[in-house]
């Protein structure tokens, strides 16, 4: 366990003394480690302290190297629980606390055992989305210019398979130079800190304790060796960028038949119907229904790829709703836009309704649609 510093004044004359010491070597300085979690910031995570102790060593470190690059953050993934803070409200409070324009670049570890950062990015409470939203932070507070450094990868062969390690962490750097803020990507780590005891802190590594080469370590070695070559998938999006859609947050990935990216102003789409974009809130019920656009979003209307018909409807003061099937069938106009996702009425006769500006539309197996106008 490792407690936080006790006065953040006399960790940044530490951290002046770091660089000034070793500055002829030591050019990037990483402030903490996962500050976000007890288990590294006893004995609570305390958002307003790392703030001090970043602001303080950025200053510290800059007065003796101004071109030093000083990296906040190190966040670790984390769900809300005793003795822990998640990343995205974690940074959130480190603005309100006066984090803006004290860090060059901000660090994240997007430890992800099912699914590499692409994959990541159809899932709402994924890394890879929580760094999207870390973005966002950044970019409404000043710092959207700066890149976001993956300073640890990887996964524990204690917990996953070799084959799973190494396609995770291979997938995963090569993903992430289609991220237009991407910075360096670090890999935990070299090798395995102990035997393979069950203890999954012991097996990240991309050797054994003693040297022996993991799957992982000829696929990485290999891939590095080749320059870490780009994508396919991501060759027709680097080819048909649409600049109003601002920069990459996500690489590109796989959805239905086709692919998408996610961008700062909406996501593009490689469809059987060509490219097509949709606004953010449009996209991220497309993405978590991984379901592809038909066309393109008009009058605050997209249609989408099921079997039985699906539309998204978007405004400022209805919000964002998919209606699918019988009922898409049933609207018309009059109603309005949605006011409510689809949901249950009476369980006994499966009937389900969407409430519209002008009226409600319930559908039941043995009635079908009927529509109540207000």
């Amino acid at each position: 366990l490792t407690g936080a510093p006790a006065d953040p004044k006399r960790y940044a004359q530490f951290a002046g003394q770091v660089a000034r010491r070793y500055g002829d070597r030591v050019t990037h300085f990483e402030i903490w480690n996962e500050p976000n979690g007890r288990i590294f910031f006893g004995p609570d995570p305390d958002p307003q302290r790392y703030t001090r102790m970043l602001v303080e060593s950025y200053a510290a470190i800059k007065a003796v190297d101004p071109d030093a690059t000083v990296i906040g953050g190190a966040l670790g993934v984390a769900d809300h629980g005793d003795g822990v803070i998640p990343p995205v409200p974690f940074l959130a409070a480190m603005y309100k606390a006066g984090a803006a324009g004290s860090f060059d670049a901000l660090s994240f570890h997007p430890y992800d055992y099912n699914a590499p950062l692409a994959t990541g990015a159809l899932y709402p409470t994924s890394p890879m989305q929580q760094m999207v939203a870390m973005r966002e932070l950044m970019l409404a507070n000043g710092d959207g210019d700066k890149p976001l450094w993956i300073t640890e990868y990887g996964a524990p062969t204690s917990i996953v398979s070799e084959d799973v390690q190494s396609t995770l962490i291979v997938d995963s750097l090569r993903q992430w130079p289609e991220v237009d803020s991407a910075g360096p990507f670090f890999i935990y780590g070299l090798r395995d800190a102990g035997p393979d005891s069950g203890d999954h802190l012991e097996g990240f590594g991309l050797t054994t304790a003693d040297f022996a080469p993991k799957k992982a370590f000829t696929a990485v070695t290999g891939v590095l060796a080749a320059g870490v070559p780009e994508r396919d998938e991501y060759k027709p999006f680097a080819a048909n960028r649409d600049e109003s859609l601002g920069r990459a947050v996500t690489p590109v990935f796989s959805i239905a038949d086709g692919h998408g990216q996610q961008f700062e102003r909406g996501t593009r789409f490689d469809t059987a119907d060509g490219w097509i974009d949709s606004p953010p809130d449009v996209a991220a019920i497309a993405r978590r229904l991984q379901i592809l656009p038909v066309g393109p979003f008009a009058d605050g209307q997209q249609d989408f790829a099921l079997p039985n018909g699906a539309r998204i409807f978007s405004g400022a003061a209805t919000g964002t709703h998919i209606v699918y099937g019988a009922i898409l069938d049933a609207w018309s106009p009059a109603l309005g836009f949605p006011v409510s996702d689809e949901h249950p009425v009476d369980p006994s006769t499966q009937s389900r309704a969407v409430d519209f500006e002008h009226g409600t539309i319930t559908w039941s197996p043995t009635t079908g649609a009927e529509v109540v106008r207000r």
